[in-house]
């Protein structure tokens, strides 16, 4: 009797052990889970954040090309307004040596008029 007493409870022992695996197991394949969908969520992340850079590097790449343009612009315009400064100044040159000889020759009309 005793021994059958024994071999019951021992077997009780077991099925409990065998209980306390099983939620183990259960749990383990559950957290493994939770563990491998979070890290898919991380890798989406991850290629979400890699698209943005990729878009952010483009986006730049298209303003220094439009800085260049606006640059190239800027420099011609400057040679333009060089160029009509230049220009102008020749201009304001020949005014006033045109002003010049007018009153040169406006002075000989007056002297050639004295002598007649």
């Amino acid at each position: 009797q005793h021994l059958i007493e024994n071999l019951n409870q021992g077997s009780h022992q077991r099925r409990q052990s065998d209980g306390t695996k099983s939620a183990t197991t259960t749990e383990s394949q559950h957290n493994v889970s939770a563990a491998i969908e979070a890290l898919q969520h991380i890798a989406e992340q991850i290629s979400g954040i890699n698209d943005l850079n990729t878009q952010i590097a483009t986006a730049v790449e298209e303003q220094s090309a439009v800085s260049e343009d606006i640059n190239r612009n800027i420099v011609h315009i400057s040679d333009r307004a060089g160029h009509a400064i230049s220009g102008a100044s020749q201009a304001n040159d020949a005014a006033l040596a045109l002003s010049r000889q007018s009153h040169q020759l406006a002075d000989m009309i007056e002297r050639f008029k004295q002598e007649s």
